[in-house]
């Protein structure tokens, strides 16, 4: 069979292709959203070591008696070393004043963040930062291990869904980064959250190839590098969108939940292929002079139409 010919026959860029392409525009934008979340969950804010003689709830990022507490660097208070306590410093009635406290550094485990940026990141919440490097290591993990789930979901949804249909693999997977989100909003350790990023990488590459695919296999050879190129610019503004919303949204966890809102309403929401190219097929046939007590060429070809790997 001719499959461009079997899409002449239906139609190749008419009212029910512009109506599955703008239903496939949540799942081009979403992709965007995901894949730029760890930037502002993720992102390492400015901190200073805890100084338990000094510091109190209240304490923020800068305070006037960190000018004998804490060693400065090129970018300002060092963020992983105090100055060390003096020994010979009396433990009664002590207050916070430059006599307690020599001129030789020590590293911390304890740290103040600078809150003016975001209210709480997964840097903060973990405390990945200083330990000898290992806390930024942790936060390259987070891009590593959602590299991970890129891998996979670029191999395993283009695997299968030649055998159960490309629309239902963009939605298990786009399920699969919804649930991840959500998920990682909840959990109470790293390792947990970064078996999230996984999941979520898989979501979304998953998500994106799939619905490339579908939407370029709608169409004939005539239209389909446009359409292939309209669905790729989508990811750009779908980074815009999340971009926006950790503007106004500077709790991480607050943050997960909000992005994985969109995601649940869209995987309520499936794009109704099969039925929608029966109905159309079945208008063309009418209009081409078919009946059903006389088959066509042209019924052949929609029945190879619609028993493709779209539902």
């Amino acid at each position: 069979m001719d499959f461009d010919a079997s899409l002449a026959a239906v139609g190749e860029l008419g009212l029910w292709h512009c109506m599955v392409l703008v239903l496939l525009i949540p799942a081009a934008l979403l992709p965007g959203m995901w894949s730029v979340l760890f930037v502002f969950s993720g992102y390492v804010v400015k901190h200073r070591c805890l100084v338990p003689a000094c510091d109190d709830p209240s304490s923020q990022y800068s305070e006037p008696w960190l000018n004998w507490t804490t060693p400065r660097d090129r970018d300002g208070w060092s963020s992983c070393s105090v100055y060390s306590q003096r020994n010979d410093t009396p433990q009664v009635d002590q207050s916070c004043t430059q006599e307690m406290f020599s001129e030789d550094p020590e590293d911390c485990e304890e740290f103040v963040f600078d809150t003016s940026v975001f209210s709480s990141t997964v840097v903060t919440e973990f405390s990945l930062v200083c330990g000898g490097e290992h806390g930024q290591v942790l936060v390259d993990l987070g891009y590593s291990m959602y590299s991970v789930g890129v891998f996979l979901g670029v191999l395993v949804p283009g695997l299968f869904s030649d055998r159960f249909g490309r629309k239902k693999m963009m939605f298990l997977a786009m399920t699969v980064s919804a649930v991840s989100t959500l998920a990682s909003a909840y959990v109470q350790d790293y390792t947990s959250f970064l078996v999230c990023r996984v999941f979520n990488g898989f979501g979304t590459l998953g998500t994106f190839v799939t619905m490339c695919i579908l939407s370029a296999e709608i169409t004939s050879h005539r239209y389909r590098s446009l359409v292939g190129n309209l669905v790729h610019i989508l990811w750009g503004p779908g980074q815009m969108v999340l971009a926006l919303m950790a503007y106004f949204i500077r709790d991480w966890r607050t943050l997960h939940i909000a992005v994985s809102v969109p995601s649940s309403f869209c995987v309520a929401a499936p794009v109704p292929l099969h039925t929608r190219v029966t109905t159309l097929a079945d208008s063309s046939q009418e209009g081409k002079g078919g009946s059903k007590d006389h088959p066509t060429d042209f019924q052949n070809k929609q029945t190879s139409l619609t028993t493709g790997h779209w539902e």
